[in-house]
Formats: C-alpha cells, structure tokens, sequence
C-alpha cells in the first residue's frame, strides 16, 4: 500500500473544495430563502392581514350604531338615550380614527382601494347626517319621524357606506391569498435547492471515496 501521488492528492483537495462550496452555496441559498419568506409574511401582514382586521372592525362598528341608533327609537328613557349616544360617538371616533391611518398612510392601499376608501368617506358624512338627525328626533320624542326616517332614508345610506369597506376586504383577503402562495412558491424552492444540493454533495463524496480507495488500492 502507498500514500496517493501529488495528483491525486490535488485531486482529493478539488473535491473537498467542491464538497466545502456546495456546502457554502447550500447556506447562502438557504439563507436568503428565508430572508425572503421573511419578507413575503411582513408584507403579508403588514400590508394586508392588519388592513382587513381593521376593515372588520369598522364594519362591525357601522352595524353596532345601527343596531344603537335603532334602539334609540325604540327607548323610552334618558339614561339609555345618553348611552346609546355615547357608545355610537364612541364608535364613530374609532372608526374615524382607523379611516384616517390609511387615508394619510400613503403606501398601504393601491389607487384602487384608496378610490373605495373615498367612496366610503363621502358617503359615511351624509349617513352620518341622517344619524344624528334621527338621534335629535328620537330625544325630542318625536318617534313616529324618527323610525320613518330610519326605515326609509338610513338603509340605501348605509348601504352605500358599508359596500366600498366590503369590497375592500374581500380584496384584502384575495390579495392575502395571492401572497401567500407567493411565499409557499418560495419555501418549496427552496427545499427543492437544498436536496438538489445535497444530493450533489452526495454524489462528489461518493466519487471521492472511490477516487481515495483506488489511490490506495494501486
């Protein structure tokens, strides 16, 4: 038996260098594979998770001071008119203060969705109007006015309020998908890349093996 020559030996010396690259290119893939996916799930919820959380939220709101307004018809006492006012202001400030984030926030909603946004903000102003209307109307006692103007004025109102924030967030949700299948493509690549450079590195070390033992063997 004897020690390889200088060219196997160089030989040998290649190969680990192929095994040691491979390995480093594994990393690097890996790496920015998941500074990637890193990316894709912050702009998932960044741009799009919390946006429909707070579209949620003004919706349901809208539909609470409805709900309130409604109840205010139908009360008969000063102490439950002056809650209900209060909760429905409440609301209101919320939602307001919500609308303003991403009316001022720039970046968040493409034109499309900015465009509904205006929608929504110039018909909550006149549904807004009817509200407090009715609110005077309900406290004065004057009930009979009231409901009617609730019963045939509020619904198309509101509706025209409540529609653009409901196609906002079925955008909100279809885009969140569209990413999330964006970052799935990228987990699956990958994985793809690091078996694919497993199994290269595989491959080389099962050569280099044959290539020592031969070495040897003469």
């Amino acid at each position: 038996m004897q020690f390889p020559s200088n060219s196997a030996a160089r030989r040998i010396l290649n190969s680990f260098g192929i095994i040691f690259g491979l390995m480093l290119i594994t990393g690097a893939m890996g790496s920015f594979g998941i500074y990637k996916t890193n990316d894709s799930f912050r702009e998932m919820y960044e741009r799009r998770l919390v946006p429909a959380m707070d579209i949620s939220h003004i919706i349901e709101k809208q539909y609470q001071n409805r709900f309130h307004l409604e109840e205010h018809i139908s009360g008969i006492s000063i102490e439950n008119y002056t809650e209900l006012e209060n909760d429905i202001a409440q609301n209101n400030a919320q939602v307001d203060s919500m609308i303003n984030h991403y009316a001022d926030g720039g970046n968040v909603l493409d034109a499309v969705e900015a465009q509904e946004l205006k929608k929504y903000r110039n018909a909550i102003r006149s549904y807004r109007l009817l509200e407090k209307e009715i609110l005077q109307l309900s406290r004065q006692n004057q009930k009979q006015i009231a409901a009617e103007l609730f019963t045939k004025k509020t619904y198309p109102a509101f509706q025209a309020a409540v529609r653009p924030m409901e196609r906002l967030e079925d955008d909100q949700v279809l885009l969140g998908k569209q990413l999330y299948q964006k970052t799935e493509t990228s987990v699956s690549n990958i994985r793809t890349g690091l078996f694919v450079a497993i199994a290269v590195g595989l491959v080389v070390g099962i050569v280099l093996a044959l290539v020592v033992s031969r070495e040897y063997i003469s």
